[in-house]
């Protein structure tokens, strides 16, 4: 008997098998990334909605979406890997359609890259009359008097009890993680939750840089995917930063491609995620 007719996979770049290439530089993650190891486990079909660059309203919404449209399964199994706190989801009355803005992580003004990357959103958002400038005001303006860390985290946390609520509702089975960095440790008691067991004073990684520096805090490993594939690097004696270490096309990183986890860190996820779902 089939435990599950499919599983759809919710997420970022992180879930969507982002930079494993073959040897002609085309996209092979489909093939290695987790949730195809789970399909192939459990015998049933893969449903990856995950998109690189999607921040959680977007990774929630398209879970949302897909329970509201679905006809055919019966039975899902969902993985749902947290993205970055800091991309906030925006509409473009340009092109009719959202758009992930990332407001933390424009380069500096002095950087060759800011302007040709300010010229780019603006227009990939607004059209190609828009002026940059406004995009720039807005990222300012939001940035210094309207983004708050602590009710970000809570409105996070509210929006996934409700997701949670929906999928329960469905009596859809779920498991929730942090992809690239951890900000639910309220409501991890109230969900069916992976952790990656990091030691959070112990462990010698550091967040992902989508905090300004302004914002003074403390670069302390995280409860998430990407902290546990450091912490693995290490024990390993990799250096962080040796891009050797980290081909995306075969033979492959031993655990990461590029920025992104490799073949063999996205077996391990897969482990653990069935290891998991056996003592839901």
């Amino acid at each position: 008997m089939i435990k599950y007719d499919c599983i759809v996979a919710l997420g970022c770049s992180f879930i969507h098998g982002a930079n494993i290439l073959d040897n002609n530089n085309r996209f092979a993650g489909k093939e290695y990334r987790a949730s195809k190891i789970l399909s192939r486990h459990y015998k049933c079909k893969e449903i990856n909605l995950a998109t690189p660059g999607f921040g959680n309203d977007s990774i929630l919404t398209s879970g949302y979406d897909w329970i509201r449209q679905n006809k055919t399964y019966n039975n899902p199994l969902f993985i749902i890997g947290l993205s970055g706190l800091t991309r906030e989801r925006v509409w473009s009355n340009y092109n009719k359609r959202y758009w992930d803005l990332h407001i933390f992580d424009f380069p500096d003004k002095s950087n060759d890259k800011y302007i040709p990357l300010l010229n780019e959103r603006a227009e990939k958002i607004c059209g190609p009359n828009c002026d940059p400038l406004l995009l720039e005001k807005y990222v300012e303006m939001r940035a210094k008097y309207m983004f708050n860390f602590e009710q970000e985290r809570k409105k996070l946390s509210q929006n996934i009890i409700l997701f949670n609520t929906l999928l329960n509702k469905y009596n859809y089975q779920s498991i929730f993680f942090n992809s690239i960095c951890e900000d639910i440790d309220s409501i991890k008691k109230e969900i069916n939750y992976l952790s990656f067991d990091i030691d959070k004073i112990n462990d010698d990684v550091y967040r992902l840089q989508d905090v300004p520096a302004s914002e003074n805090i403390k670069k302390s490993a995280e409860d998430c995917w990407y902290h546990y594939i450091r912490k693995q690097m290490k024990k390993d004696g990799y250096h962080m930063n040796d891009s050797s270490l980290r081909s995306n096309v075969p033979p492959y990183g031993k655990h990461m491609c590029g920025g992104h986890p490799s073949p063999n860190s996205n077996q391990i996820l897969a482990n653990k995620l069935i290891e998991y779902e056996n003592n839901i």
